[in-house]
């Protein structure tokens, strides 16, 4: 009875994979489909099904209704049920049943002479391979390894000697086991998660000069390499362990080897990231890598970002957005780590990479790369030095370029704008991460734009999402700025005044950034000049009472530069322009408890400049609803209540 309802299940599956099966086709094999899988014998008819004898697609069939038994609760194999089938799945491992490749053909068997019938033998392509592959990790969730010893010998064994398709099988085995442990699995009761995890991470690290399991994936490599199936294996188990063990372990045992090779493959580079991402999860170790792993990793992640140049593909941009994500995170997971083992030659290299990613014209990344810059400048400022006393920081003036144009608002910039002012913009981005040569600014705000279409494409939800990014990025640019000007802080004992840290570092700002303002004013340019002078703005409040806790020295280190910085803004240009006048007096405003540390003289000039636009006529409200006037008389109230006035 068996027999015939197997072959009339086979027969059905075969007839609905025909081109012109119909309706009736389709119910008539539902309804025996559906008596397969709850008939008392469900595990002999699967195992008929599963045969090498039958065409691949009554062999998926099978190995679905095995699975489908082992995860039914309560369970309905019996104990030599079990045991005849891990018998049977052994026997499988090393069969050359299984072909790599996705193509696959038929073979006969039997014997020459003719004593016994030929028989049709179907080669079992990847789709069967897989499903194969979830039978026995599903058995090994519930049994192995106290009761199926068995199991892992087969599996090394196999996965060494045996062909290709074999090798595949193993690999693939190995990492559904690895996917059992991950934080998801939510049916592993506290014990068998703890006995499974002890025999994974035991073949892993033992033996201590030769594990069992990266043997196991070095021979399936050397004799198989050239199988691209394999090698997308060989990825799929290297992502899957770090749900074993920590990244030290997968550094030292140099499974980055395999990552790498996929980062090379346009088709695997996806996965080989997916495997990366996984890795930089598990960054958070109880022990350090080993120096030599850590920075040829960080070396690996860096040239992969600096690869990623926006070129208007989707598919390129979604990738590229997946790196800098991935970037990002492993500059939040491992800043200390970095900063406390590597030397300055690879940290440089990763803050290039961020650099790289900063110049990219989608705001998605960007924001990631001043995210990451955010956890290494913090790093930094909690007492990394080296032997030389040079930071591993690109120059500050080199990342105020880029950060200035990334904080202009778009949106008030002109439609027809001059070629000078285009190419002065492009001189402050520095060479951005794209494939072809800018033109003009406005080519790099077609190519802002066109990124940005990618993301959202609704009308107002895309300019929502827009301003809420753009708002977000310049919330971390402040945040830099604050972790790099405040560097000598943190760094340096108690009672020690040496502010040279932060001397260069907001000298470098607010000289910088002068300059910007003096441009802008020159040109009457209002977006740069408010983008220029947020730079200062934003993270001078954090900076100044930082410095205001520290010794004398400190304190000058910042009111000094703020100073001139203020002298810059107060006295650049003329009161012609509304916009940039009224954008003067906000900072002019923000910054009022700086007065207190300016000479009189300075102080003098601010007021005479407010009363001077106090007594002009009433200026047009702007979007705000506070006139210039308005603006002027708030400003001087700012001075008074801080003292200035005095």
């Amino acid at each position: 009875e068996l027999g015939t309802i197997a072959e009339a299940a086979a027969t059905a599956i075969c007839a609905i994979y025909s081109p012109t099966a119909g309706a009736a086709c389709y119910s008539e094999a539902h309804d025996l489909l559906k008596k397969v899988q709850t008939h008392p014998a469900a595990h002999r008819l699967a195992l008929m099904l599963a045969d090498e004898h039958k065409p691949p697609e009554v062999q998926h069939f099978g190995f679905q209704v095995l699975l489908a038994a082992l995860r039914a609760r309560p369970s309905t194999i019996h104990a030599h049920e079990r045991a005849e089938t891990k018998a049977w799945l052994i026997g499988l491992l090393a069969s050359d049943r299984w072909v790599c490749n996705a193509t696959h053909g038929t073979k006969f068997g039997g014997t020459p002479d003719g004593d016994a019938p030929m028989r049709r033998v179907f080669n079992s392509p990847p789709y069967v391979r897989s499903k194969c592959a979830e039978v026995v990790a599903e058995l090994a969730r519930l049994d192995w390894p106290e009761e199926w010893p068995e199991l892992k010998p087969a599996l090394l064994h196999a996965g060494g000697t045996a062909g290709a398709g074999s090798a595949a099988l193993v690999l693939r085995v190995w990492s559904h086991l690895g996917d059992v442990l991950s934080e998801d699995a939510k049916d592993l009761t506290i014990q068998r998660r703890r006995d499974l995890t002890a025999a994974l991470v035991e073949i892993v690290q033992e033996p201590a000069g030769s594990p069992e399991l990266i043997q196991c994936i070095q021979q399936a490599l050397r004799q198989h390499g050239s199988e691209r199936q394999l090698v997308r294996e060989a990825l799929e188990v290297c992502r899957a362990l770090a749900n074993v063990v920590y990244l030290p372990v997968l550094l030292k045992h140099s499974l980055d080897r395999i990552l790498h090779v996929g980062l090379e493959s346009e088709d695997l580079r996806e996965l080989a990231v997916s495997a990366l991402a996984e890795w930089i999860d598990r960054a958070v170790t109880p022990s350090n890598p080993a120096a030599h792993d850590l920075a040829r990793f960080t070396t690996m992640i860096a040239r992969l970002a600096r690869s990623c140049c926006f070129d208007n593909n989707q598919r390129n941009y979604a990738f590229h957005c997946q790196v800098a994500q991935l970037l990002a995170d492993f500059c939040s997971n491992s800043a200390g780590s970095l900063y406390f083992i590597l030397g300055r030659s690879e940290l440089s290299d990763l803050w290039g990479a961020l650099q790289h990613f900063l110049r990219y014209p989608a705001t998605t990344v960007q924001l990631d790369a001043v995210g990451g810059m955010c956890h290494l400048a913090k790093a930094e400022a909690s007492g990394w030095s080296s032997t030389d006393g040079a930071s591993p920081q690109p120059p500050l003036q080199d990342l105020l370029g880029t950060l200035f144009v990334h904080c202009i608002k778009v949106e008030v910039l002109p439609s027809d704008m001059l070629p000078e002012r285009s190419a002065w913009l492009l001189r402050c981005l520095g060479p951005a991460s794209v494939n072809e040569k800018l033109q003009g600014f406005p080519t790099w705000l077609q190519m802002t734009a066109f990124s940005q279409s990618f993301d959202v494409c609704d009308g107002v939800k895309y300019n929502e999402e827009r301003k809420q990014k753009w708002g977000c990025l310049k919330v971390k640019v402040a945040e830099l700025l604050v972790q790099i000007c405040c560097v000598a802080h943190s760094a340096r004992p108690k009672d020690d005044c040496n502010a040279q840290a932060t001397v260069g570092s907001f000298a470098t700002l607010c000289n910088y950034v002068g300059e910007l303002v003096l441009r802008a004013c020159a040109g009457d340019w209002v977006a740069e000049f408010d983008a220029a002078v947020m730079l200062v703005e934003r993270p001078w409040p954090s900076v100044l009472a930082s410095a205001e806790k520290q010794c004398k020295t400190d304190l000058d280190s910042v009111v000094q530069p703020s100073v001139c910085f203020l002298r810059h803004v107060a006295q650049s240009g003329s009161s012609s322009n509304i916009a940039i006048e009224h954008r003067r007096l906000e900072f002019l405003s923000h910054v009022a408890s700086l007065y207190k540390h300016c000479q009189p003289e300075l102080v003098g000039q601010v007021v005479q400049r407010l009363i001077s636009i106090i007594d002009k006529p009433p200026t047009p409200p702007r979007d705000s609803g506070i006139n210039l006037s308005q603006r002027a008389l708030d400003t001087l109230v700012s001075l008074g209540r801080c003292g200035a006035l005095q």
